[in-house]
């Protein structure tokens, strides 16, 4: 009981602490500044929700980078890597 006292006691102390480098450091015109405009959500969301693509779309999308990925992965395998195909490798013998 008496640790929890000591912590509640010592975070509520450094919470009135003054930061005197961040004070000074924030300029007075930012100070004097308005607060931005607020605005209603569901335009922004309408606006999204217009512009984002369909289910289907999203599935073609991936179906077209899944088949590029795979033919890519098939060049790679084919290509021959450090001489393994026998063609100069660091593992012949002179």
């Amino acid at each position: 009981m008496r640790l929890v006292a000591a912590i509640t006691l010592s975070l509520s102390l450094t919470a009135c602490v003054q930061f005197p480098e961040i004070d000074a450091a924030t300029d007075a015109a930012v100070l004097d500044t308005d607060y931005p405009d607020l605005v209603p959500l569901a335009p922004i969301r309408a606006d999204q929700a217009a512009s984002a693509p369909t289910l289907e779309e999203d599935r073609t999308q991936l179906a077209a980078r899944a088949r590029a990925l795979q033919s890519r992965a098939a060049r790679l395998r084919a290509t021959a890597i450090n001489g393994a195909d026998g063609a100069g490798g660091a593992g012949e013998a002179e």
